[in-house]
């Protein structure tokens, strides 16, 4: 469903125009997924793009932020997707775009430091999204993590 059309049905069901502006970019076109009601995941984000400024273990550090997310399987899924745009954005810094392409512009400074910072988010998303694609296919969870931990240590150990 094209962005817009997502943005204007979330108006017009009582969301605040700058919160609709967010959960249609970041619904990747589904509007079942933006009428969602999200989790409170500002501190997640804050927590992982801290994380992400943090030198040669920056990866692993911001996966086990998003692991610690919640046990519940929908938590940990809602927290690879805030992880796939938060990476998203950082590339989009990184490659010089504008602030105004961010998903989350609420957390542009941060953005920038963590685009500034040492880790490869270009591989990081990447893992990011085939985690995504395994999990839509009906993937263990909890292996799932464990990979991701795991490729992210080793990532941070070279």
């Amino acid at each position: 469903v094209p962005q817009a059309l997502i943005e204007r049905r979330l108006v017009e069901q009582g969301i605040d125009a700058a919160d609709a502006h967010f959960r249609a970019q970041a619904s990747a076109g589904s509007l079942s997924r933006a009428l969602e009601p999200r989790p409170p995941l500002d501190d997640l984000r804050d927590q992982i793009l801290l994380r992400f400024e943090g030198g040669k273990d920056a990866e692993l550090a911001a996966f086990q932020a998003a692991n610690i997310a919640g046990a519940k399987e929908s938590d940990r899924d809602e927290a690879l997707h805030l992880f796939a745009t938060l990476l998203r954005d950082i590339v989009v810094v990184r490659m010089g775009g504008g602030y105004d392409a961010l998903l989350h512009p609420q957390a542009a400074e941060a953005i920038a430091r963590a685009a500034a910072g040492p880790m490869d988010p270009f591989v990081l998303f990447s893992r990011v999204i085939e985690a995504r694609v395994r999990v839509a296919g009906n993937a263990n969870r909890v292996l799932l993590w464990d990979d991701l931990l795991h490729d992210a240590g080793a990532g941070a150990a070279s």
